[in-house]
């Protein structure tokens, strides 16, 4: 992601989609890394297994609060596009005024 992000309706379209392929490509990797950890919760017992999973169950909290960031960034991006394309039709249709 080393592209500013742009206030035209085309550039925030695209900085939204970077973000939603961001969002999908970590929330793939979270769900099989969860997958991975459930998996180990019946093989591993003991003191040190309840720190970890406990540990990880945090750390999934905090995870999802960072994707549920990303996801609302994304939807402001894609939203404001629209935005920005109905300001800018509403001027040109406005413009005659100024002819």
């Amino acid at each position: 992601m080393g592209q500013p992000v742009s206030n035209t309706s085309e550039g925030m379209r695209s900085s939204g989609a970077q973000f939603v392929a961001t969002y999908n490509e970590i929330d793939g990797y979270m769900k099989g890394l969860r997958n991975e950890l459930q998996a180990l919760s019946g093989q591993w017992t003991g003191e040190a297994s309840t720190v970890f999973h406990n540990t990880m169950d945090q750390w999934g909290v905090e995870f999802d609060a960072i994707l549920k960031d990303l996801d609302a960034m994304a939807d402001k991006l894609l939203g404001g596009a629209g935005h920005v394309e109905s300001a800018e039709d509403f001027a040109l249709q406005q413009g005659h005024f100024f002819k």
